[in-house]
C-alpha cells in the first residue's frame, strides 16, 4: 500500500516540475519578444542601436544566471525526494 502513496507523490513531483519547466519557457517566450520590441522602440535612431541592445540584454543576462545560480546551489530544495512527507519528516 505504501507503494501507492509513493507513486501518487512522486507522479505530483512531476506535473508540478513539468508546469515549473512550460512556465519557465513562457517567461523565457516573453522576455525575448519584450527584448526583440524594446530594440525595435529604437530603430529610428540607427547609430546607437548597439548601445541601447547591450544595455537592453543586461537586466535579463543578469535574472537568468541568478536563475542558473539557484538551481546549481539551491537546487536541493526542490528535489524530487521533498515529496514525500517521510522524507520530510526526517529531515526535521
Amino acid at each position: 500500500m505504501a507503494a501507492f502513496d509513493v507513486k501518487a507523490y512522486l507522479a505530483v513531483w512531476v506535473f508540478m516540475v513539468t508546469s515549473l519547466m512550460f512556465l519557465q519557457m513562457l517567461v523565457l517566450l516573453g522576455a525575448s519578444w519584450f527584448y526583440g520590441m524594446a530594440v525595435s522602440i529604437f530603430a529610428k535612431v540607427g547609430d546607437r542601436i548597439r548601445v541601447v541592445a547591450i544595455w537592453l540584454v543586461i537586466p535579463p543576462a543578469v535574472g537568468y544566471a541568478l536563475l542558473i545560480w539557484l538551481g546549481f546551489y539551491h537546487g536541493s530544495r526542490i528535489g524530487p525526494l521533498e515529496a514525500l512527507p517521510t522524507f520530510q519528516q526526517q529531515r526535521s
